[in-house]
């Protein structure tokens, strides 16, 4: 509803707009449910597709482990970078850094994983593709579970999940659950690309590192400049 007055909701003046908090949590935890449910299903059937097609299955699941491995070492090096960063830049700038470490390291592991599979009776289509799938079940799981989390968290009647509420209200605009599933899924197709690429020419990779993290800042800085652009459309209303 609109405030000519001090708002009652967070005492600010002048016309305004706010959501009913507790109606547009139902409608996001809703949302959330569907995201969660499209990432629990994405990686399974693509790897049991893959693996169809697969001449050697349990050979594919090494694949799915590489992918694994690759995600959660590039995740690791990454949030400890932006760790380290914190204290001395902010945590916006850190947490680009950290993304821009653990981006130059992808097509690195991407090559180490072709190098572990070439001896793999797995065709090489096959194996980059599970590579890639293990790399997405890694991204999904983190995320299933960070969803999962809020989503549960702005059910609850407390005064945390009041304010979980009130916050998901005021930045409503900033709901992207649809495109940070497709950029996961983005990443994790490019990953198998890169075991592709690398398996085939390895020297690829001096391309590939600066490539991937141009990818990375350019995702990156979009949203920045979004989310800025979000807040000063909200403090000119």
């Amino acid at each position: 509803m609109s405030h000519g007055t001090a708002c009652t909701h967070c005492g600010e003046h002048g016309e305004h707009e706010h959501l009913d908090s507790r109606e547009h949590a139902r409608t996001r935890r809703r949302r959330l449910a569907l995201v969660v449910a499209a990432r629990a299903t994405i990686v399974p059937l693509t790897a049991l597709l893959v693996l169809l097609a697969t001449p050697a299955p349990r050979s594919g699941i090494w694949a799915l482990v590489a992918g694994l491995a690759v995600w959660a070492l590039s995740t690791g090096v990454g949030v400890g970078a932006s760790a380290l960063w914190m204290p001395a830049v902010g945590r916006t700038a850190a947490l680009m850094r950290g993304a821009l470490v653990a981006a130059g390291l992808v097509p690195l592991l991407a090559l180490a994983a072709a190098w572990l599979g070439a001896s793999s009776p797995a065709g090489a289509w096959q194996y980059a593709a599970l590579v890639g799938t293990g790399y997405l079940a890694g991204g999904f799981g983190a995320e299933i579970l960070r969803l999962w989390r809020l989503r549960s968290l702005l059910g609850q009647d407390t005064r945390e999940g009041e304010v979980a509420r009130d916050s998901a209200a005021i930045t409503h605009h900033q709901d992207q659950d649809g495109l940070d599933l497709l950029a996961t899924a983005l990443t994790g197709a490019l990953v198998g690309l890169y075991v592709w690429l690398t398996g085939l020419l390895w020297p690829l990779v001096v391309v590939l590192v600066p490539l991937h993290v141009a990818i990375v800042a350019v995702r990156r800085r979009a949203g920045v400049r979004r989310a800025r652009t979000q807040r000063a459309v909200k403090v000119d209303a």
